[in-house]
């Protein structure tokens, strides 16, 4: 079903980048380690044997490689600061978006919840008031000693063209077909729920706008009485072979639905 809001689900922001990120840490951190692993090749290549290695040399580096340290140890404390500053940013980005958002909603779905509300007891008084007046035809039918359906296209014109279902409520005339709805065929029940999906609510409009259509049927052009008295109805004749194994003989429709 399409959205009615004129207002679309807001995507989230991209989180703020932190001014210190995680990669400037670890340049700081491998700046670090290789300031330290010089100190140890100076060392080992005095070990070795390497004249050329001073004392002044090994103390630089020394205090190059402390230094490092430190550098790293800031700027990773400098990032882990810079991560919480840019959470709280975001906090007050969606704090900001859902104080505009507030308000928007409530009368518009109380209102629409109430037109739910209203329409559904409008379609149970409509289709009650209609379920009645089908009844009272029926009813007045029956006192007027009106014929059943017997699956004549129009029913009797000594009956004023109108007929009973046989075994139902509904009534027919020569144009329309007039039945009792089931209301909660349509709105459900406590008890027993009805799908609301779209396929099940087009079949039930579908249903609705036929209650109405004209049903008339046309005269079959080939009409057989079969030999146990069944009547069928067909748009093309028996053959003479198909007449003579079934034993059907052709009868106009006024032997087959007489008055």
């Amino acid at each position: 079903m399409a959205r009615t809001s004129q207002r679309e689900p807001k995507a989230a922001p991209p989180a703020t980048i932190p001014e210190v990120t995680d990669a400037d840490v670890k340049a700081a951190q491998a700046a670090a380690k290789e300031a330290m692993d010089l100190i140890g090749e100076l060392e080992e290549r005095v070990i070795n044997g390497d004249d050329t290695v001073t004392p002044d040399e090994i103390a630089a580096q020394e205090s190059l490689g402390r230094f490092a340290r430190l550098r790293a140890a800031a700027t990773l404390r400098k990032a882990a600061g810079a991560k919480e500053a840019a959470r709280l940013r975001d906090c007050q980005i969606l704090h900001d978006e859902m104080t505009a958002y507030a308000g928007q909603d409530g009368q518009r779905l109380a209102d629409l919840y109430q037109a739910i509300y209203d329409a559904r007891e409008e379609f149970r008084s409509i289709m009650e008031e209609r379920n009645d007046t089908v009844l009272s035809w029926h009813q007045r039918a029956q006192a007027l000693d009106i014929s059943q359906e017997d699956g004549r296209p129009t029913p009797k014109a000594n009956d004023g063209l109108i007929s009973l279902g046989r075994g139902t409520f509904a009534v027919k005339t020569d144009i329309t077909v007039f039945g009792h709805e089931d209301i909660d065929n349509y709105l459900g029940t406590h008890e027993k729920a009805i799908p609301f999906d779209a396929d099940a609510v087009q079949a039930k409009i579908a249903r609705l706008r036929q209650i109405d259509t004209p049903d008339q049927r046309t005269v079959p052009e080939y009409i057989y009485r079969g030999p146990n008295g069944a009547l069928l109805e067909r748009d093309r004749p028996f053959t003479d072979e198909e007449v003579a194994r079934t034993g059907v003989r052709r009868i106009t429709a006024a032997e087959a639905w007489p008055e």
